[in-house]
């Protein structure tokens, strides 16, 4: 058990290092009266939101839970590596942990964005390094507690099994016989984690686009600057980067890593059951959860170096970074694969080496193409000089061109690592490949979650500025906008690179669910006594009638989520803009003659907006989340009734078609809007620097007007918006959930 020691104390390393961020973090100094003033209203909205948020997400997940528990408990036990009755046990358990967890992890982000906003602004009018180290610290923080709590909680999860059984005994033999079963007995963690983090991925960031919306949309029609404290929808635009596309950035992240990481565990006990020249079955299941923590140390000290000054661009710091936490990560997964698996590392070590290489070369293509000094961003900018028509096709242009290259990388990655697998690793060799390309694919995705917060951090800290001393310290706000236009081209970094993530992790899930199935079909037509030995592997992939089912029904599950949730912004979006048009209807603008210098300002109502934005969040959660679980079941239960005699063969070979077509859209559909979206959003940000005329226009009189080419930009923005910060993320963490869920549905369908 000396591996899973070391794993629980390497993740208790991580939470310290996070909590000496977080100390490090309060010290800083927090900005006068008045930034304080502005804070606590963003913290006090923000953390209302997420309170309110938690509970829905609670009773949801109470509801899928319970009636998990209820169908385990009534099932007939058959096939099951334990006692039926403790399997439903720890699938409800470990669901239970999962969902919490996430849920406390969502409202810790929210605690430390909104702490770290009013820092990062106050940091930034002493110098842009002291911002971006405020906030890449609060961003790294921030991760480094999502990584080192999935890995802690998997690993105390396995110990608790692994202890309900003997192995802290005298006798630690049946321990032992149960260790390979383990990652099945828990695979509830990451269902739980994943379907809260569905959820609060849908009503966090419709809470976040929607005020984003209203705010932006309100501004330009009364002729306010961005982020203006007379603004309605300013308060709730800043929470919701804090307690909305900060919190569900970290809670997705939170599941992500504990659905790959099961998912490599789960692979990886099927290459201990056929193979018997590994030692040990702690020695192979527990590379993933090493090589995570690893991942975590190299976070924790490439955002230590992060450092910069006036005369160099910010990035090639935060590159820096990005470059020494890969470095470690990849020598600590290669010592950890030569410590525990030496007999297997090639095909585990060529897999890992090609996820390596294959994250090494999407993070900086998708950094190239969404970066505002690089040729796509620019000519979506120049193209925007003719409206907003040719600003979006320029846009839609660049994103389908620029989503070709992750692909080809990552189709050859796959292949690749299985080649290697099935040439050197003996049975189930590609597993073993596909499982180090999956661990050495993400081995950058802590440090870029890290970024990514710190991301939503600077917008935050950039409305704290711009509703206080943005207008006398025009130097502090350009030092946030050029963090903000970095953090852009990193949050699309990461998004990408999570959704490459999901095709490796459902191509070992898909395997998982195969095998298992097959080895319940034995079981079964043995206790029915319809066969005197177990028939031999058989596979659910069928090329008939259910598979073409399957295919229809990804696309259409993908689509009609797709629709809710844009629909949902909209119909959030277009509520909170009416109330912002209804207050600065009798309200004269800031440049008007009109508006007495001497008169004081009529006090501008947050709160009718905060409380649209978060009903309609809500709200916007509930059926959505429910029927994408649901629907897999209806399916299965449906095509059982019209196919009894195959056992199920038709419905779970259904549900994996349905899981592969939805899974290869969403990733093509991920790659295309944080290219977009990406482009869009710089592309903004690139005008308002003063290319093609700078946001706004002074004709020979003096008077200013707004630049059309600014306005046709801040379209492109304003579309691509929900697509990659709302709609996305969100199918996308279900589409990574489905098979997670087709492996705990399973013991209920034989």
């Amino acid at each position: 058990m000396t591996e899973l020691v070391v794993v629980l104390f390497l993740s208790v390393v991580g939470l310290g290092v996070a909590a000496y961020l977080v100390r490090w973090l309060v010290a800083l100094p927090a900005g006068d009266g008045d930034m304080n003033r502005v804070a606590g209203l963003v913290r006090d909205a923000a953390e209302t939101f997420s309170r309110r948020q938690s509970g829905t997400m609670a009773a949801l997940g109470a509801l899928v839970g319970g009636t998990l528990f209820l169908a385990y408990g009534l099932r007939a036990s058959v096939g099951d590596p334990v006692n039926g009755l403790e399997l439903g046990v720890w699938v409800v358990v470990s669901f239970g942990i999962g969902a919490t967890s996430a849920i406390l992890l969502g409202q810790a982000a929210t605690h430390l964005a909104t702490r770290g906003a009013v820092r990062t602004a106050s940091a930034a009018r002493r110098s842009i390094d002291a911002a971006l180290r405020a906030s890449t610290r609060a961003g790294t923080a921030m991760s480094l507690l999502s990584g080192a709590l999935s890995t802690l909680t998997i690993a105390s999860l396995y110990l608790a099994v692994l202890a309900y059984h003997g192995a802290l005994g005298s006798e630690p033999a049946r321990a032992l016989s149960v260790v390979p079963h383990v990652p099945l007995l828990l695979v509830g963690h990451a269902l739980g984690s994943s379907f809260a983090a569905m959820l609060g991925q849908l009503s966090g960031g419709t809470y976040a686009k929607a005020a984003d919306i209203g705010a932006d949309v309100g501004a330009r029609d009364a002729g306010l600057d961005d982020d203006d404290a007379e603004n309605p929808a300013v308060v709730a635009n800043l929470a919701g980067d804090c307690a909305g596309a900060c919190a569900s950035g970290a809670t997705t992240a939170y599941a992500g890593a504990a659905l790959e990481d099961s998912a490599a565990m789960l692979a990886l006990s099927l290459v201990y059951a056929a193979d018997e020249t590994v030692r040990s079955p702690f020695a192979i299941l527990l590379v993933p959860l090493l090589s995570r923590a690893f991942s975590i140390l190299g976070t924790a000290f490439g955002a230590i170096i992060v450092r910069t000054d006036d005369r160099e661009d910010p990035q090639s710091s935060l590159l820096r970074g990005l470059i020494v936490a890969m470095i470690m990560h990849g020598v600590g997964l290669a010592g950890a694969i030569e410590w525990l698996l030496p007999s297997r590392r090639v095909p585990l070590l060529g897999g890992a080496a090609i996820g390596l290489v294959a994250g090494a070369a999407i993070v900086p293509w998708t950094n190239l193409t969404t970066a505002a000094r690089f040729g796509a961003v620019r000519e979506v900018a120049d193209a925007s000089r003719g409206g907003p028509t040719l600003g979006l096709l320029a846009g839609v242009g660049q994103a389908l061109s620029n989503s070709v290259w992750p692909v080809i990388v990552l189709g050859g990655a796959i292949v690749g690592a299985d080649t290697i697998g099935r040439t050197y690793g003996g049975p189930h060799g590609e597993l073993l490949g596909v499982a180090g390309l999956l661990v050495g694919l993400v081995g950058a995705s802590t440090f870029l979650l890290a970024l990514e917060c710190a991301a939503s951090v600077v917008d935050a800290a950039s409305g704290v500025v711009a509703m206080t001393v943005g207008r006398d310290r025009l130097d502090v706000r350009g030092r946030l906008l050029v963090l903000d236009a970095w953090g852009t081209s990193h949050r699309a970094a990461s998004r990408a690179l999570g959704a490459c993530a999901a095709l490796p992790a459902t191509y070992l899930l898909l395997h998982v669910v195969d095998r298992e199935w097959s080895r319940r079909v034995a079981e079964r037509a043995i206790a029915e006594g319809t066969a005197l030995v177990a028939p031999g592997p058989q596979s659910f992939f069928d090329t008939g009638l259910p598979m073409l089912a399957g295919i229809l029904l990804g696309g259409i599950l993908v689509a009609w989520l797709l629709a809710r949730t844009v629909l949902g912004v909209l119909r959030s979006s277009r509520r909170i803009l009416e109330e912002v048009r209804r207050q600065l209807r009798d309200r004269p603008a800031p440049d008007d003659p009109a508006r007495s210098k001497d008169a004081a300002p009529r006090p501008v109502d947050y709160g009718p907006c905060l409380e649209i934005a978060t009903r309609y969040a809500l709200r916007q959660m509930v059926l959505p989340g429910l029927l994408a679980v649901a629907l897999p079941i209806v399916l299965i239960a449906g095509l059982r009734l019209l196919e009894s005699k195959d056992k199920g063969q038709s419905a779970v070979g259904s549900v994996a078609t349905l899981m592969m077509a939805a899974t290869v859209a969403v990733v093509l559909g991920a790659l295309f809007a944080a290219s977009a979206g990406g482009a869009w959003g710089n592309a903004k940000k690139y005008i308002v620097t003063g290319a093609h005329g700078g946001r706004l226009l002074v004709d020979e009189t003096g008077a200013r007007a707004e630049n059309p080419t600014f306005v046709a930009s801040v379209v492109g923005d304003t579309v691509g918006d929900p697509l990659k910060d709302v709609a996305i993320p969100f199918v996308l963490v279900l589409v990574k959930m489905l098979p997670v869920l087709a492996l705990v549905l399973l013991p209920l369908l034989l």
